[in-house]
């Protein structure tokens, strides 16, 4: 069972944003995020945490803001597990090369697009959907083959703890870092060069 913490008394250490910065930008680095064994793998992971603390996910939303566990449900829970199975689905797909169209002076050579991961992708969450802008983006940035810094809202600090472990338990720790914090971490966070 999550307690009741006051947003204040959440650790405010701007300099946890550096490390895991730095940890995700030299894992991505290894390439290992870009094959599409290991996006299905984080995706996988990722529904299996969201799966298996519905109900935690759930006992927070209720604390921080009021709602009933139907709702939180509805609104925030059960779209992500959506959103992830039609990821699934799809993805193979989405990462094929798309041909183009060569201009004769190319020829024989063959164009395509492929689509690249960009790197390390914050994301900052709201206080009044804290799952749905907080980890309901990362089903994206995963399939895209990002790492992802996540870093939930100090005003919604029962959900923050909650995705807190939720990233750490089922997420691979050099690919997804969440980072709690106040306003310092914030402002690091959103002073930091991400890609």
């Amino acid at each position: 069972m999550t307690s009741q913490l006051n947003w204040q008394t959440v650790e405010d250490d701007p300099n946890n944003v550096d490390r895991a910065l730095k940890t995700m930008k030299d894992f991505f680095a290894t390439g290992q995020t870009k094959s599409y064994q290991f996006r299905v793998d984080q995706l996988n992971a990722f529904k299996r945490g969201v799966q298996e603390m519905t109900a935690e996910l759930s006992e927070a939303l209720t604390k921080d803001l009021g709602r009933s566990d139907f709702i939180n449900k509805i609104l925030e829970i059960n779209s992500i597990v959506s959103d992830i199975d039609h990821t699934l689905a799809n993805l193979q797909k989405w990462m094929q090369d798309e041909p183009v169209d060569t201009p004769s002076l190319l020829a024989p050579a063959k164009c395509y697009i492929r689509r690249e991961p960009l790197g390390v992708i914050a994301i900052m969450g709201s206080w009044n959907f804290p799952l749905f802008t907080s980890i309901h983006i990362m089903v994206s940035a995963l399939a895209a083959g990002n790492c992802v810094l996540v870093k939930p809202s100090e005003m919604s600090v029962n959900s923050a703890h909650v995705i807190h472990k939720l990233i750490t338990k089922y997420m691979h720790s050099k690919a997804v870092i969440c980072v709690n914090g106040a306003v310092q971490t914030a402002i690091r966070l959103t002073s930091s060069k991400f890609d």
